[in-house]
């Protein structure tokens, strides 16, 4: 609503009206399906401990090295007793 517009007769001035719960579950609903989720590459200069594989095969994956290159070490020892 704009400063312009008169309210409706059910709506107090200045106030938004309200969003029908269930058309707003929809609508987001809608949203994440449609919605495509990709791995920007700028990501890595502002997080450099990020990766990123794209190997054939496999399913795209992003993972911290630093928590991967703990676990493996963690793996060895384990191994090594």
């Amino acid at each position: 609503m704009s400063w312009l517009q008169a309210p409706k007769a059910n709506q107090a001035p200045g106030k938004r009206p309200r969003r029908d719960p269930e058309k707003s579950a929809a609508s987001k609903l809608d949203y994440e399906t449609k919605r495509k989720r990709n791995f920007l590459p700028s990501w890595t200069e502002k997080f450099p401990w990020l990766r990123y594989t794209e190997e054939a095969g496999e399913e795209y994956i992003m993972y911290c090295s630093t928590c991967r290159s703990l676990a493996s070490q963690e793996d060895e020892l384990v191994d090594g007793e």
